[in-house]
Order: C-alpha cells, then structure tokens, then sequence
C-alpha cells in the first residue's frame, strides 16, 4: 500500500485521532506563529484535513493560503469544512509541476518523516518560495534526527544551487554554519538565500547565509503554554539593508550579542567589541585553576532562564543552545518553612491561589489582614503605567501597606525583589510590581524555568560561532576607549570607521564612554552620568570534599537568612561541575548573597548559612573556593524609572541596549537585556528601509478585567 492510499483509508477516522491528543492543535497555531505577518501568499505543504491550514488562517488571515496534499482522501476531509475564499485546496505532490510559486513562507507540518526522499521536496519548497521567503516546519520527531540535519542542509542548499551551476548534486552534502546543522525543531524557520551564491574555499556558499530561526527555545518534550503572550510583529521593510552599512556593537554580552545577530542577519557587516576574554556579560564565563591544578570553570553565579524569556530564547534558539529543566526551586525561610511549586497549577490566578494554599507561611487567619485593594495594584499591571502610579514608592513601603504576613512577604516577594541586586527599601515599588506580573501573575509560563546544560565558559560559544558565520568581526580584549561623532570607534590600538554605533553596556561602562567621549547634547550625557549600580554582590563557589545529599535541590531561594539569597549545587545542572563531582566523589557549592555590605563578613556568614541549612556540608573540606565581587548591575530605585536612558538617543545613529536601558514593556533582567537588543537593530534597520524582528511578551497588561477594576475603586492611595 503507498502512503497515499495510507492515508486515504484513515482520513474520515484522522480528526477524531488527532483529537485525542490535546496540544495538537495548540502546538500547531504555536508553530504558524513563526509565518511573517505580512506574508501574502503561504503554502500549507501536506495540509491533511486542515488543521494545519487553520492555524495559518489564525495567523494570516487575509494571505492566499494554498493547501497541498498528495492524498484525495484527507483532501476530501479538508474540503468538507467551511473555509473563507482566499483558501484553495489542491491534489498533488510538492514536487509536482501543479504547485506554482512564488510563496512568501511555507509551513510543513508533519511531513517531513512522512516523505521517502525528504532531501528532494525540501530542494522543491526551496524552489518554490520568493526571495527572501521563510520555511517553516512543524514535527515531533526530527530533533536529533541525523538524517533530518542532512537533508535539511542537502535540499534547502541544492534548491538554489543545482547542477550546472557549481556542479552539485542531488544528494551530495553541503557545507553549512554550524547553526543549520543544529537540527530541526518545532517551528524552525529557514530563510531561503536571495541571490546567487559566490565560491568560496572549493565550496559554495551564499553572502545571504541560510539562518535556521527557533521560536522560544525550550527543553526537550516541553510546550510553550501561555496562549496569551503577545507578539509584537516585525517593521517591515527590504529583506536585507539596499546599501553596505557597517555598524560597531559595543559590548559582548546578552543586550550586545542580540543587537548583532539581528543586524548581522539583515546583511549589515557588524564589528563586535568585548573588553573581557570572555563573551556572555555578566552571564559568561571563564576557566580557573583549583590547588590540585584542575581546570575548572567559573562564572558570576546562577542565571535561570524562564520559559518567557521569549525574546533570550529567540537568540540561543538560532544557535541551538540547549536547555534543561528545573522542575522545582523550593523556598525556604528562617523557621523551617518550605514552600515548592512543583504541582502549582501553571495558568493565573490558578497558580497564585494554589500557591497561597498549599504554602505553610499563607496562613488564613494572617491573609484576612491583606490590604486587598493595595495588593489589587499587582494585577492592575501595565507598562509605563504602573510606573506612574507606584515608582514614587520603595517595595518595601509598598509590602507594609499591602499587610502581607511577614514570613509570607519573604518568600514572595524579598526572594524576587532581591533578585534585582538591591534590598526592598532601595527596589522601586512598580519594578516589583512588573516583576510580579513578569514572573507569577501575567504569565502561565513564569513558575518554571530552565538552566544551561553547558558550562557558562562555553555557553555563548555556539552563538559567537553563528555570527561569524554572518559575517561578524568579534574582538574580544577589546576595551572601547572613545566614540567621536560621526562615527569613528576607538580602541587601545586602532580606530574604526562606522555608520552607526549600539552600546551595550553595563552602567559603569556606559558612564564612562559617554562621559569621555563627549556623545549627544549636555542633558543627555547628564542623564546617562546619573544612572545608579546596585549594591554589590557576592557569589562564593565552593569545591568540597564530599557530596551534598542526594535530596539537596539544583537550587534553593532562602528568605530571612541574611546575607544568604540563595544555594545551588552545580553537579546537578552544569556538564563541568557534574564531570567534576563524578571524578572525586565530592560537591560543587555556590552560595549568593545580594545587596552585601562587606565582603570579608558576607563570606563568613555565607558558609556559617550552609553550614545550618546543609548540615552534612560542615564535615565537608574545602579543596577550592572562588568570590566573586561586583558591583555592575542596574539600580532600579524609585523615582528613576523615567530618568532612564530609552533605547533611542539624541544622537542619530547611536542606540542604547541592556538591563539598565528603559523599554516599556513588561521585561526584566536578562529578558530586558535581549529586548532592548532587538529593539536597537530594529531602530537602526528602519531607518536603512530594511525589515526588523518581531518581539514577544508577557501580555502587557494584568490579565484579569474585573481585579483591574476593582482596584481603582475607593478612595486614592495614601
């Protein structure tokens, strides 16, 4: 029997067996996300009976959609429903000559493990989509498919390069960036090159690199399950900049990274400054050398990347960063009490209400005394709003209105608050606020979150990998010393001549540069002068001698156990810590304090802390340790909100990116670094007439109409 009969015979019972499986759908509509909103004319490639094809009218509803399928059968299926005029459906194989383009984006859905010769309609799809053109495909099981990865590089490539022109065939390997051989995934989107290739190296390549683009990268087996995010959709505009435009990127962390894939991507030729040896930021790493002489790797502390750091994941996505979860971060405070969220309801306000009544520390009789109109403000949340409303108060002051009990306040809100780098009396009371919706309220996804599985030494390494693949120059050990108008960049030893300038600093940094550099008028530069860091911090690594138990969490959040913040025991998530641990039965310990005062007493009372939370550490030897002291991250005070520097400055050509750079949106820290990223580029790329990136969040206001109403009722706050 051929497939098509196959199908055929199974297609009056194939939406009944889809429906037994409940993402389906939903994953299906997740995926035609990744379609261009502007595209107006899509093949849904092997539409079956169009569920697939509905999903793409959720997306682009007034697009010429034609539905292709090789089999009568599901055709019929398809057919039966009601479907606006704009909709067609038609009986062949991709392959065939009765399927003509171009097409401005394909979506394949679960057909690529469905096709004898995957390699050839892969090369046809290529053929058939309009320069510039985006190829989505949708299926379960080609993550780690070998043979996935080689026909996605051999038909993609072969479909623009067939023989006669560089004497390919059909079936013969192409050489690809490490990013395209990555694999498929989910939602992948591959943008088929819009010219000629050239030689180079005995092989052919393209100036338009193919650019394999991940959706919110997320673990093996997950779902992206918040259907109310939103989706800012990309300025439009020329595929690629019309004019050769050269731009420096100044700083090679997650904001600077970001702003030089997405111009790097449009065809700009980016020079990427990095004063450290490392890339990342304050999210890199490095290499250090224990008293044993083992090499082993070393960064500024834990970083957890939530499921809605859309616009983080859109970066690690392209370069198939790889993830793993955390299932559960418990919360301890200082009487024994734990609170997990493991089992919480995901969806608001299931997970606040779940998590108020499993917790030991929301006790009834305590939650009667909640200010509840004070405590509505955290659901009456909009960017810059809230802002308005409450950045004239410290998070501290804040709680104390809203009457929460205090052991309750500690893990709810001193954990997250803290997490900004400053003690609640110096956090603003809307940062918090915002924070609450980023992280708990506002979002289905903001419970849970996920960690590297590579060392952060050689985490960034794939994403530097891509852009050079781009085109990108990197200069790491490259201080930035001043930028004259114009723009001529300046360093140690050389001097570049530049169309436009993005600096993606941390706030120090920026002062300094803007400050020597004589940048944009008076006001501004005094505005850029007076941005605050947070106290500092410390991060204190410890290599024991013995294991901690086997129970101990990736990661535990303490509450009211100054100065300790928080533990991780590295072996369970990190590949070096783990190959470390394995090879000397022994533990790898990170213990954070944030907001610290003084960093010979913090360290002390930092081990003193894991001695009485871990009692089986106190037996343990130390057989290396390592402190980190900083004090580089953005103090976001009261009354500052405003006073920030936006993205767009006085100067034409110059654009800001990171955490400590204004963007009203709901984001924080290094979601905030990677939007204001985008953002930059896409500022710059508009004014060149060329298309942008589109941008994804949170829903940017609070999700509940009737808590929003009723927290304006009654008389003003005091």
């Amino acid at each position: 029997m051929t497939l098509e009969a196959a199908f055929d015979r199974g297609a009056r019972a194939y939406d009944r067996l889809v429906g037994l499986n409940p993402g389906y759908h939903d994953h299906l509509r997740r995926s035609a996300l990744s379609i261009p909103v502007g595209a107006q004319r899509v093949l849904d490639a092997g539409c079956g009976t169009g569920a697939s094809t509905r999903a793409l009218l959720g997306v682009v509803p007034d697009a010429e959609i034609v539905a292709v399928d090789a089999s009568a059968g599901m055709l019929d299926e398809a057919r039966r429903k009601p479907w606006p005029d704009k909709v067609s459906f038609l009986h062949s194989r991709i392959e065939d000559a009765a399927v003509t383009g171009p097409f401005d984006a394909i979506f394949c859905a679960y057909l690529i493990r469905n096709l004898p010769d995957p390699g050839a309609t892969l090369a046809a799809m290529s053929r058939l989509l309009r320069p510039g053109g985006v190829l989505v495909v949708h299926d379960y099981s080609v993550a780690d498919s070998p043979r996935a990865r080689a026909d996605l590089a051999r038909g993609v490539l072969v479909g623009d390069h067939p023989a006669g022109q560089g004497g390919l065939r059909r079936r013969e390997p192409v050489p690809l960036p490490v990013a395209q051989c990555a694999g498929l995934r989910r939602g992948d989107r591959v943008h088929r090159p819009a010219g000629p290739g050239r030689v180079h190296g005995g092989a052919r390549e393209h100036d338009d690199r193919l650019a394999a683009r991940h959706r919110a990268h997320l673990p093996r087996g997950e779902a992206v399950s918040d259907r109310r995010r939103v989706r800012f959709a990309a300025p439009t505009g020329q595929d690629r900049v019309p004019e050769r435009r050269r731009v420096a990127v100044v700083g090679g962390g997650i904001a600077g990274l970001t702003a030089a894939t997405a111009l790097a991507e449009r065809g700009v030729e980016v020079e990427l400054f990095e004063r450290e040896s490392y890339w990342g930021g304050r999210v890199g790493g490095w290499t250090t050398d224990l008293p044993d002489g083992t090499t082993v790797g070393m960064s500024r502390g834990f970083h957890a990347f939530f499921r809605q750091y859309y616009n983080l994941r859109a970066l690690l996505g392209r370069a198939g960063v790889d993830l793993r979860p955390v299932h559960d971060y418990p919360l301890l405070d200082e009487h024994g009490h734990t609170d997990t969220f493991r089992g919480i309801p995901r969806t608001p306000p299931w997970n606040a209400i779940g998590f108020a009544l499993r917790s030991p520390t929301f006790t009834l009789s305590a939650l009667r005394k909640v200010n509840l109109r004070a405590a509505l403000s955290l659901v009456d949340v909009s960017v810059p709003g809230t802002y308005e409303r409450l950045d004239t108060e410290n998070a501290a002051d804040f709680l104390a209105r809203v009457r929460f009990p205090e052991a309750a306040r500690h893990l709810a809100f001193d954990v997250f608050s803290r997490s900004f780098f400053a003690s609640p009396e110096r956090l603003s009371a809307a940062e918090l606020a915002v924070m609450f919706h980023l992280y708990f309220l506002g979002s289905a996804e903001g419970l849970l979150f996920d960690v590297p599985r590579e060392p952060f030494h050689t985490l960034w390494n794939p994403v530097v990998e891509r852009l050079r693949g781009l085109g990108v120059t990197t200069r790491l050990e490259t201080p930035v010393t001043a930028i004259e108008p114009g723009f001529t960049v300046h360093t140690g030893q050389n001097s570049y001549e530049v169309d436009a300038v993005v600096l993606a600093l941390e706030i120090p940094a920026l002062r300094e540069l803007v400050a020597t550099s004589g940048l944009g008028p008076p006001e501004w530069r005094e505005q850029i002068a007076e941005q605050q860091s947070a106290p500092p911090f410390l991060v204190r690594r410890l290599w024991l001698d013995r294991p901690v138990r086997a129970d101990r969490s990736a990661f535990l959040a303490t509450g009211g156990m100054p100065p300790l913040d928080n533990i991780s025991v590295l072996e369970r998530y990190d590949a070096d810590a783990a190959a470390w641990a394995h090879r000397t039965g022994g533990s790898v310990v990170e213990l954070h304090a944030y907001a610290a005062t003084n960093r010979e007493t913090t360290a002390k009372e930092l081990l003193s802390r894991l001695h009485a939370v871990y009692p089986e550490t106190r037996r343990a030897h130390i057989v290396g340790e390592r402190e980190e002291w900083r004090a580089d991250c953005p103090l976001l005070a009261p009354h500052t909100y405003f006073r920030r520097p936006p993205i767009v400055t006085p100067v034409p050509g110059l654009v800001l990116a990171g955490d400590g750079i204004r963007v009203d949106l709901p984001v924080a820290l290094m979601e905030r670094a990677a939007t204001t990223g985008w953002l930059a580029a896409n500022h710059l790329l508009g004014g060149w007439r060329t298309a942008g990136h589109p941008i994804t969040t949170v829903p940017t206001r609070g999700r509940f109409a009737l808590f929003r109403a009723l927290s304006r009722v009654g008389p003003p706050r005091p």
